[in-house]
């Protein structure tokens, strides 16, 4: 797999970063899935660094950036506006690269893919959604807000040990698309995964 790193421009003031993962093999019709982080850490987490890597193993393309906030190194994330608008600038970014993928995912962990749902909930044109690690709301405060008018299916992958919120997902998932679904990952392998500080990271294998 090459990892290659890139910057994207915003339209307000500021910048993101996002890296490709390329496989070896790169197939002719090339499916891609975009990564967003959850509000606490940056794309160099090893549970996102995890998905990214392995998938691009199997001859996805993976895309991961980091939101403007974490991009600042600010702990607080951004406003929902800006949010949004940072996941569809990755999104026309992905879509315009050279890799030209057939088809786009797009998701990420908890506040990440809240954000994918909001953007496809918006109009943004993908094939699907995924979320890594559910409810898409904060511990303890279920928002019933949360948009399920999607025009595409979704996947819900849960961490299988990951129990504390599992009732406070009935409220909202029972709103989702019948094209929805839900599936568990051991995270076993990916907890061994660690990262250093300029991003390069050891999968443990």
């Amino acid at each position: 797999v090459r990892m290659e790193k890139a910057k994207v421009t915003l339209d307000r003031d500021g910048e993101m970063s996002l890296m490709y993962g390329v496989p070896d093999e790169f197939p002719g019709d090339p499916t891609c899935l975009v990564f967003a982080h959850g509000a606490g850490g940056p794309m160099y987490s090893p549970f996102l660094t995890y998905f990214h890597t392995e998938l691009a193993k199997h001859g996805f393309l993976t895309v991961k950036f980091n939101f403007p906030y974490m991009e600042a190194r600010k702990k607080t994330p951004d406003k929902k506006d800006v949010l949004e608008a940072a996941y569809r600038k990755i999104v026309e970014e992905v879509k315009s690269s050279q890799y030209k993928p057939d088809r786009i995912f797009i998701g990420g962990k908890s506040m990440g893919g809240r954000i994918a749902s909001q953007v496809v909930a918006g109009g943004v044109d993908v094939n699907g959604l995924f979320f890594l690690g559910y409810p898409l709301h904060p511990p303890g405060r279920l928002d019933l807000s949360i948009r399920a008018d999607w025009h595409v299916g979704a996947r819900q992958i849960q961490r299988a040990r990951h129990q504390p919120h599992r009732g406070s997902c009935r409220p909202v998932h029972g709103r989702f698309s019948k094209t929805s679904n839900a599936g568990k990952a051991d995270e076993t392998r990916h907890k061994k995964a660690r990262c250093d500080a300029s991003g390069d990271c050891d999968l443990g294998r």
